[in-house]
């Protein structure tokens, strides 16, 4: 009887042994897991703070081109302008030459091409009759 419980208290430590040595094997894993998802949420918000900052350079960026658009596109509206304000002047001035000119022989159209005709003389004048020019 007393060798029975000397056997059963060997297994009981041999046991507890192991189990103290799984306790020990499962808390190193687990401060090597803490440890390593520590790094990584480390690593997630340098990312993040490094992803904010280039998306605040691109938005900077972005307003730049913005704001040089809008100077651009107010500045092709000036021109668009002026290249009216030319076209008008033009026709008008083409036009008062042509008054003279009887129907038979042709007439004037403003617009995208303004012209006159007379025999074996053309008058031409807009962006397709001179290759992007306007004569005079």
């Amino acid at each position: 009887m007393i060798q029975g419980l000397t056997a059963e208290t060997e297994n009981a430590k041999c046991q507890n042994t192991k189990l103290e040595a799984a306790v020990t094997q499962s808390e190193q894993q687990g401060e090597a897991a803490l440890t390593d998802a520590r790094c990584k949420l480390a690593e997630l918000e340098a990312a993040l703070q490094k992803a904010k900052q280039d998306m605040a350079c691109l938005l900077k960026e972005y307003q730049e081109v913005m704001n040089s658009k809008l100077g651009l596109d107010i500045e092709i509206a000036t021109y668009r302008r002026l290249l009216e304000g030319e076209e008008q002047r033009l026709c008008e001035g083409v036009g008062s030459v042509m008054s003279g000119v009887s129907s038979s022989r042709g007439g004037v159209t403003c617009g995208g091409l303004t012209y006159g005709t007379t025999p074996g003389r053309q008058i031409a004048s807009g962006p397709s009759a001179t290759g992007g020019a306007a004569s005079q």
